[in-house]
């Protein structure tokens, strides 16, 4: 947060100082994280022959989780019509580059890597980063413009099709890898997403404010009952969507879906 303020009063964004404040607490620095990394002990806590849960790990993986359920929040199906063939185009862009860039790297610095590592190294550099998109936008006042709902617009589709890209990812890894195993669940994928914008756009608008609302308002009250229900619904949403995500491959299309 420190670093955040200072970054601004410096004319930057805060998240140059709130990155660089990782990057020095992290195994590669400072190193004062414990089991934060390739450092300690392998990213993993042993207790009594027991692998534990790595806290920071999990600790990270909710985080990842929300935000990718926010960016689903921010999309607004109205403009996304008006830009979508501009946004399709750089969004195409935005997941092919990566992908290729990071087999022809991985290649060069690995002969014979470029596939399955190769690969893996695109996939994971093909999702944008939505969460700092969104608040770089904020910051600049350009959320509501063209430009500005463009790049969301792109970035929100890149993100599809990087966790579909991961969903691939996923099976090809296993043990029952098929052409069934990649066809079947980019088919699956889609549609769940195509589902959920269905919902989001005819249902959820009707069906949530009703089941809200049905809970009166409190006048002395400081969190209002119907907030603490709202939140709840969320919350349940986030981890059935979640799951649904799983058994089709990532939950964090589903985390995608339930912001949506």
């Amino acid at each position: 947060y420190v670093a955040g303020r200072l970054s601004r009063v410096a004319g930057l964004s805060p998240i140059i100082g709130e990155l660089l404040t990782g990057v020095l607490l992290g195994p590669e620095v400072l190193n004062i994280i414990p089991y934060a990394g390739k450092k300690s002990n392998n990213n993993h806590i042993i207790w009594n022959d027991h692998d534990l849960l790595n806290i920071w790990g999990e600790t990270g993986t909710i985080g990842v989780t929300l935000m990718i359920m926010e960016s689903g929040m921010h999309v607004k199906f109205e403009k996304m019509f008006l830009i979508w063939k501009e946004s399709l185009g750089v969004e195409i862009l935005g997941t092919l580059l990566p992908v290729v860039s990071g087999m022809l790297c991985i290649e060069l610095l690995v002969p014979g890597s470029m596939y399955p590592s190769g690969f893996a190294a695109g996939i994971a550099l093909a999702p944008t980063s939505v969460g700092i998109a969104i608040k770089l936008l904020e910051e600049n006042e350009q959320m509501n413009t063209m430009p500005g709902q463009t790049i969301l617009a792109a970035a929100f589709l890149d993100d599809i099709f990087s966790l579909i890209l991961l969903v691939i990812m996923i099976n090809i890894s296993s043990d029952h890898f098929t052409a069934a195993s990649i066809i079947l669940p980019t088919i699956e994928a889609f549609a769940y997403v195509g589902v959920a914008a269905l919902l989001a756009k005819k249902v959820m608008p009707r069906l949530v404010p009703r089941a809200v609302h049905f809970v009166k308002l409190q006048s002395m009250a400081t969190l209002q009952p119907r907030d603490e229900l709202q939140l709840s619904l969320m919350i349940v949403l986030l981890v059935g969507c979640a799951i649904i995500g799983a058994i089709i491959g990532s939950h964090l299309l589903g985390a995608f879906v339930a912001g949506l």
